[in-house]
Formats: structure tokens, sequence, C-alpha cells
């Protein structure tokens, strides 16, 4: 993170992004490449609509000596091919892709939304310092395996929200990116049910308020520590780990929760967790805990020492915890002893 706290010059040179698109069977024939938002026109020396409005309002010779310039030149293996909105693969085969940007981008949101046949990424020469938003960026990228960062410069970022959501072939990710502004990470990683392992470390997580469902149905992630993450402005952190079913062990020693309103949901169907230490967690202001171990079938140690339930909801907060007795919930609230009997009562008249 050594570019915290400092000034970064413009980068200048190459500002490119190179992807791998895998096309099998007959998904060609559906299959679109959408380059959006920054696929239009713009004339050189003129910027934007101003620009085009000074080429229509000109004689035929004013227009013919201007050159049209596209913001994002579009290379399919090696050609450059033009056109605008939707590009159709021709045939199945490996399609190497170089998208090069005329002007660093300020919104990147949905660059690749639903290309599900996208396989590789490599960030590596784009110039992202003047990025807000990366929502969606990958989102429904059903086929990604890989994507390189190395280092990119995302200080101006403040969402990421789905960025990876629908990733369902993605094993592996090392977020090593420079990033100071990011407010939102909710659902980040959602979906992204073959996700084993994470490298978070490297994210800074200071001003981040939103981080719902950020790993959301990641069924296959065994083990994640979050010992580097800081919480202390997060206000929601609802299903964060919601049907993380292959979660054996998650660390969150460090994890402030002062200003946290939803913990709805954020255990929900860990069904391999056997023990969750959750004792450094303030809970004064958190409205809303329904169902927050709900379907931890192998649930038998939870420490909830700190906690303070005065505001909370608890409906169903330890619903469908077969293996879970009272003298496994280590806590001083009545209030949660109360929801867990009333759980359990339920459950046998069922």
């Amino acid at each position: 993170m050594g570019c915290l706290g400092h000034s970064i010059e413009e980068p200048k040179g190459d500002n490119y992004i190179l992807a791998e698109f895998e096309i099998k069977g007959d998904a060609f024939e559906e299959e679109q490449l959408i380059y959006n938002p920054v696929n239009n026109v713009v004339h050189e020396g003129e910027e934007g609509e101003e620009g085009q409005e000074g080429q229509e309002g000109q004689g035929g010779e004013n227009k013919e000596e201007k050159k049209e310039v596209r913001e994002c030149e579009i290379e399919v293996n090696g050609q450059v091919i033009p056109f605008d909105g939707y590009y159709k693969f021709p045939k199945v085969g490996t399609y190497q892709i170089k998208y090069t940007f005329k002007t660093p981008l300020t919104d990147a949101a949905s660059l690749f939304f639903y290309c599900t046949y996208l396989k590789k990424a490599d960030l590596t020469h784009l110039q992202g310092h003047k990025i807000t938003s990366l929502r969606n960026f990958f989102t429904s990228c059903e086929l990604l395996q890989s994507v390189d960062f190395s280092n990119l410069n995302l200080q101006n970022v403040t969402d990421m929200r789905d960025m990876f959501q629908g990733c369902a072939s993605l094993k592996n990710i090392n977020f090593n990116c420079k990033t100071k502004n990011l407010e939102d990470i909710s659902g980040m990683f959602g979906n992204c049910a073959s996700l084993e392992n994470i490298d978070l470390s490297h994210l800074y997580t200071k001003n981040i308020k939103g981080m719902a469902s950020l790993f959301g149905f990641c069924r296959g992630l065994k083990r994640i520590d979050l010992t580097m993450f800081d919480t202390q402005n997060v206000v929601d952190m609802d299903s964060l780990f919601y049907e993380c079913g292959g979660l054996e062990s998650v660390n969150l020693k460090n994890f402030k929760t002062d200003k946290v309103i939803n913990m709805k949901q954020m255990f929900a169907y860990c069904t391999s967790l056997k023990e969750i230490d959750l004792s450094n967690f303030n809970t004064k202001n958190v409205e809303d805990m329904e169902f927050m171990f709900s379907g931890c079938e192998k649930l038998t140690k939870v420490n909830l020492s700190g906690f303070d339930c005065s505001k909370a909801s608890l409906q169903g907060l330890f619903y469908k915890c077969p293996k879970l007795n009272k003298d496994g919930i280590i806590t001083s609230e009545k209030k949660i002893i109360n929801e867990y009997e009333k759980s359990k009562k339920e459950e046998e008249e069922e």
C-alpha cells in the first residue's frame, strides 16, 4: 500500500487491456462482445459532443479535414475491428482481444458485464488512476479463470460492488491493487462458487461502508484471514458469508463493528463451520441479527461474549443448528439464550 498518503503522477505511455475469450460449440451464435462505456467517436483536437456539433456546423471541406478517433480501439486477434455497441464472434475458437484507450478511463463499470466466454484478463497496462467505479466489471464472466492486476493504480475507485459477481470458474484472486478511497465492496465476490484462495491484504478498507454479501455463495472457500481489514466505518455486513458451505475457519479478530447496523444472515448456511469467535464484536448499534447463524449444521461453539443485543432483532438466530447446545454459546446476554431456546422448541414442534 505504498501509494497511501502520496501524490501519484499521471502515468504516460501504454493504456490497454488484454483479454482472452474462448468460444465453444455453438455458443458464438448468441455471444456478443460488449464494449461499454467508452466505445464512442470523437474528433481529433476536439472533445465529446462539443466536437461533434462543431463538425456538423461546418461545410463538407472542413468535415474531410477532421480526423475521427475512437476513444477505445479494439483489436481482435491483431486486427482492428471498428464497430459500435456489439461484436459477434464469427466461429468457435480462442480470441485475443486488445482494448486500447485514447484517454484514461473515468468510469469502467460493467466493462466486461456478461462476457460469459471471457477466460483471462490482463489489466497491468491499464491507466486506472482516474477510474471511480468498477461496479459489475466482470459480472457473470462464468469462464473467467485469472485476472492480473499487478499493482494497478485504482486510488480513486469508490465502488466495486458485484465486481466479480457470478465468476463461477474463478479459483484464486490476489487483489494486489492500489486503493485508498473504496466505499462499497458489497457482493464483490458473490457467487464465485469455485473460489478457493483469496488474498485481500493489499485492499485498503478504511473508508468502506458496505460489504453485504461480499462472499455470498462462495461455496469452495475453505478458510479466510481478514485480519488486515479495517472495518471501522462499515455499516452493513448482511449475508457476508451467506452459504459459504465449505468454509471451515474464518479470522475476524480485528473486525471493528461499532457502526454496523445489519448482521442479518451473516454466517447463514456455513455448513462446515464448527466454531466461531466473535468476542471482539461491538454490536451496540446492530438492529438486525435475524438468522445470523441459521443452518450452521456443524456449529458446536460460538463466542459472543462481547455482544450487546439491546437494539437487535434476533429471530431465528440459531435456527437449524442441530449440534449447538446451550453450553456451546458463550454470552452474558439472556436475550441470546432465550432466542436459542425458542428456536429449539419450534424445531421440536415441526
